[in-house]
């Protein structure tokens, strides 16, 4: 019996595990061009390894963006590959039919305790290419053994992978780079200041794991309502001016009211 999961299946007594890791490059093109056909991929071979590239050959995002190119014959390889460089809307354009990979990533960060889920948006914000447990215990200003339980959650979620170890002997981990993009995307949604107006719902709900929309560059400016041209008249006749009683005389004020 063969059973696969997102998660680690390790309470599966007498199982052997075996992790899928992503493809390599030439198995990557391989898979796209098994969908869209050789001729393409011949004739944009460098278009083609930039697609897989930009897919961090994941098998799911490959597939998508195959299908996509399957869909739109008049596309060309280096049309696609730009379109994926833009990392604001990366995660939105590999999405194809019922296949997506913000669903995908989705479904392994909703059921995690809300401190981990805090742990993996504040590891998605780190500019490093990798860390260690003394990172997540520093951002979440915990001890080493309260991060621990955090970053194994993220591990068997396959969220967070083990890369090696440093010079002490202590592991190293990596996050994916499509999977920062969907930590930052969350950390973004989630971690707003409270001045910040709410993100808007998408089809699965308001926060992270709705397409992204993009504001605009500046509020709109509400239009003055028309009256027409202006024409000249009359000038409006001055204010009366403040009077005060004669002192000298004590005669009224002389003053037009």
């Amino acid at each position: 019996m063969l059973v696969t999961s997102r998660n680690r299946l390790t309470g599966l007594e007498g199982a052997t595990l075996l992790d899928l890791e992503v493809l390599s490059p030439p198995q990557a093109v391989d898979l796209l061009t098994r969908v869209i056909g050789p001729r393409r991929v011949a004739a944009e071979p460098e278009g083609a390894v930039e697609i897989v590239r930009l897919c961090g050959h994941i098998p799911l995002a490959v597939r998508i963006a195959a299908g996509r190119l399957a869909g739109r014959p008049n596309w060309t390889l280096a049309h696609l590959a730009e379109v994926l460089r833009d990392e604001r809307g990366q995660l939105d354009e590999l999405s194809v039919g019922d296949l997506a990979v913000r669903a995908s990533f989705r479904m392994s960060y909703r059921p995690l305790p809300p401190a981990t889920r805090r742990a993996f948006r504040m590891i998605g914000l780190l500019d490093a290419p990798d860390f260690t447990l003394w990172t997540v215990a520093a951002l979440l200003g915990v001890p080493l053994n309260e991060a621990r339980p955090h970053l194994e959650r993220l591990i068997d979620a396959q969220l967070v992978n083990v890369v090696g170890t440093d010079a002490t002997g202590g592991l190293r981990h990596r996050m994916h780079e499509l999977i920062r993009l969907y930590a930052r995307e969350c950390a973004e949604a989630e971690d707003a200041p409270a001045s910040a107006p709410p993100p808007s719902p998408g089809p699965s709900g308001p926060g992270c794991g709705s397409p992204r929309t993009r504001p605009s560059a500046s509020p709109a400016r509400p239009t003055p309502p028309c009256t027409g041209p202006r024409r000249a008249g009359p000038s409006p006749p001055p204010p009366p001016r403040a009077c005060s009683p004669t002192r000298s005389s004590g005669s009224p004020p002389n003053c037009r009211r």
